[in-house]
């Protein structure tokens, strides 16, 4: 078991968050991105009605929409309670930024696309159907790498203060 106090405390608490919520909405966007290359050669009826028609899609938004704004609070959390720490700081900021970058990326690229879909007309193949699924696609592509890179940040902030030493009580 490890003695810390509560300062140190809430700063593992903090932490841990930070690397739980940044490892869930990259692991959902690595997902979509992984997913990508074949939902790409899917025919475009078989494509809306997973993607636009409220199924898969609809449920993953439904969580990222909650995990990518902790995600980012949660990541300029620890940047502050570590902000004395030169590299650990720098690396936690990072994520952050990262994290909000990502974020703002999915607002510009991938929303505008949500909202072209809800209007398309149900049972036809839209005129702008393959714009909008490169842009949808490849929206959450750049979002994933975002977020991956986040994640590491994040990782390699908590390990610059790790020696290597297990401490016991």
């Amino acid at each position: 078991m490890i003695a810390i106090n509560g300062e140190a405390h809430m700063l593992f608490v903090i932490r841990f968050s930070a690397l739980i919520l940044a490892a869930l909405t990259f692991g959902l966007s690595f997902a979509y991105m992984l997913a990508s290359g074949p939902r790409m050669a899917w025919t475009p009826e078989l494509w809306i009605g997973a993607m636009a028609g409220g199924g898969q899609a609809a449920l993953i938004g439904l969580v990222t929409m909650i995990v990518d704004p902790l995600a980012v609070l949660a990541a300029a959390l620890v940047a502050y309670l570590v902000r004395r720490r030169g590299p650990v700081m720098t690396m936690s900021l990072a994520a952050a930024l990262l994290l909000t970058a990502a974020l703002a990326w999915w607002f510009v690229t991938v929303q505008p696309m949500n909202e072209a879909m809800a209007a398309w007309p149900r049972g036809a193949v839209p005129a702008d159907f393959e714009a909008v699924r490169a842009q949808w696609e490849s929206g959450h592509a750049v979002a994933a790498v975002l977020k991956a890179l986040a994640f590491a940040a994040l990782a390699f902030s908590v390990l610059l203060e790790t020696d290597g030493r297990t401490v016991r009580r």
